[in-house]
């Protein structure tokens, strides 16, 4: 499920997947501190899932989806990422030592035990920039290669190459520095760090191999990926379910077979080593560069400060007829997308025959006038008259199609509602002037939103079932699935003979049973607030207060 939610706006997730990719990678390569460096390159990998991902869903030159041996990329990523944090953890607690900078010429320092952690983290940076001989360098030629492959259909992705290269170079220059910084080829280094390190007190428990333990196990997996990659396919051949490239069905390949013939995705590589060498060894002293979403949050917040109560206030107006602009608004941009991308909804049903009753269409007429004079109108009285002229006319087109219990409801409806207006209204005060609106952008908008709705009622009625042989249109469906069954429900039907009951409670049951829990719901709230109870409920609460006061003062 996350795959196919991933892939659903490919570009979008590839693009976004690169940008963290490099932020993380940038911001990274600047930093000093050890464990900042490693949350870093893990913001800057999870960007590289991302945009693996997103990749999948786009095809290759090869005519398959650009995305090969995911799982073992993740596995690869954590075989060298957990070994770095761990050593970091072990350094800090061995030596006290937080920082990059801080690991200055410490391999000449001899200090008892460092020697070990020296290796280990060399091991790992050695795994961080994807040279030959881990499992890192493999993947890293998968990811390099679905964006090659990639790029040859679509000439955008040459970006994400570009981006791709740019953050293997960091993690090379990362690498670079790990080694300059522990044999001293530094040439910015300062003598205080080492003597502060050197006269740092040196734990000596018994269980600090532990803190670096984990680290050569989970590294001895890493380089079995690379020097060992059969014992590697043992394990993740099984588990992968994402291999496209027919070169690599059988599992990863030996670290040498790349180097066999050079290629675009080896080319890459050679091209991230070089310049990350270069860049790892350039002696420009740089500060540590601060993470920009320090300053995006307070500037986000206080934008929501000065503008979210100005927005708040642009839509929250209060006024009813802004909120039914904005959710009619929404409902014909939705329509129009749909018939945008499927042009054929706005195509006329063949089955819709206006002029089949006479009777029925002088009383759509009416409906169409009553509606259309209701707004013109200035008295209430006779608005809810009018109103009720265009309920009444519903009445009559019911019964002339047959829908007994479609008409005796509207019937009611119409009968309790406009008896409710009148007496409500009869207790409202006059308006003393007509607010002065414009007529032509509300006539303009009025008819849109009633072409909207009548077009999606009339495709509603007609709207057909595929699945059957012959196309089933959804009032012929009920018709004949109401008492019996059809071979598409499997000899099951509503097993009633009214069609509208078998709609309303089998059909729909559960949009009906959501209709009568809210107006359940509504009853016991006009209950809750009637004069009658809340008298009832005062004295009673007077009548508690005094019995214990009588009972107090006995």
């Amino acid at each position: 499920p996350i795959f196919s939610l991933l892939t659903v706006w490919s570009p979008i997730v590839v693009t976004f997947g690169s940008i963290t990719m490099v932020l993380g990678a940038t911001l990274a390569f600047r930093q000093d501190e050890l464990k900042r460096i490693f949350a870093y390159l893990t913001v800057s990998q999870l960007g590289l899932f991302v945009c693996m991902y997103g990749l999948g869903g786009i095809e290759d030159g090869y005519g398959g989806s650009a995305i090969d041996w995911d799982l073992s990329q993740i596995a690869s990523h954590a075989f060298y990422k957990a070994p770095l944090f761990l050593l970091a953890g072990a350094f800090a607690h061995r030596f006290g030592i937080r920082k990059l900078s801080e690991l200055s010429n410490f391999w000449n320092r001899r200090l008892p035990g460092s020697r070990v952690l020296i290796v280990s983290l060399l091991l790992a940076g050695y795994a961080l920039a994807g040279a030959p001989g881990t499992a890192n360098f493999v993947v890293k030629e998968f990811f390099f290669g679905a964006i090659y492959n990639s790029a040859k259909l679509h000439s955008l992705i040459i970006g994400v190459a570009l981006m791709a290269v740019f953050t293997a170079v960091c993690n090379v220059a990362i690498a670079v520095r790990f080694v300059s910084t522990l044999f001293g080829w530094n040439l910015d280094t300062k003598n205080l760090q080492e003597e502060r390190v050197s006269s740092s007190d040196h734990h000596s428990d018994r269980w600090r191999a532990f803190l670096w333990l984990p680290a050569i196990g989970l590294l001895l997996l890493q380089y079995a990926g690379g020097l060992a990659p059969p014992l590697w396919n043992r394990v993740f051949r099984k588990l992968e379910v994402n291999i496209n490239d027919k070169y690599f069905s059988d599992g990863l390949p030996w670290f040498w077979e790349p180097f066999s013939h050079l290629n675009g995705p080896l080319l890459m590589s050679l091209i991230a080593i070089v310049f990350g060498v270069g860049l790892g060894i350039s002696q420009k002293r740089h500060n540590s560069l601060t993470d920009i979403h320090d300053r995006i949050f307070p500037t986000a917040y206080q934008l929501i400060i000065d503008y979210g109560r100005r927005v708040f206030c642009s839509f929250q107006t209060g006024h009813i007829r802004h909120y039914l602009i904005i959710i009619f608004t929404l409902l014909m941009l939705c329509v129009s997308w749909a018939a945008w991308v499927n042009p054929s909804i706005l195509k006329v049903p063949d089955e819709v025959a206006p002029f089949e009753s006479l009777t029925g269409l002088l009383l759509g007429a009416v409906v169409c006038a009553s509606t259309i004079a209701l707004p013109m109108v200035t008295e209430r009285v006779v608005r809810v008259l009018v109103l009720g002229a265009s309920g009444f006319s519903v009445v009559g087109l019911y019964l002339i199609y047959q829908a007994i219990d479609l008409a005796l409801t509207q019937l009611m409806f119409e009968i309790i509602s406009v008896l409710l207006f009148l007496l409500v209204l009869r207790l409202l005060p006059r308006l003393d002037k007509r607010p002065l609106v414009r007529r032509a952008p509300r006539l303009a908008f009025a008819l849109l939103v009633g072409v909207t709705i009548g077009w999606l009622t009339l495709l509603a009625g007609h709207s057909a079932d595929r699945r059957a042989e012959d196309v089933v249109t959804l009032g012929s469906f009920f018709e004949e699935n109401s008492l019996h069954g059809t071979e598409i429900t499997d000899d099951r039907g509503g097993e009633g003979r009214n069609i509208v009951n078998v709609i309303l409670v089998d059909f729909r049951g559960f949009d009906t049973l959501g209709e009568i829990t809210v107006l359940a719901t509504a009853a016991f709230g006009v209950w809750a607030i009637l004069p009658g109870r809340r008298r009832h409920l005062d004295k009673k609460v007077d009548s508690d207060t005094s019995d214990g006061e009588k009972t107090s003062a006995d």
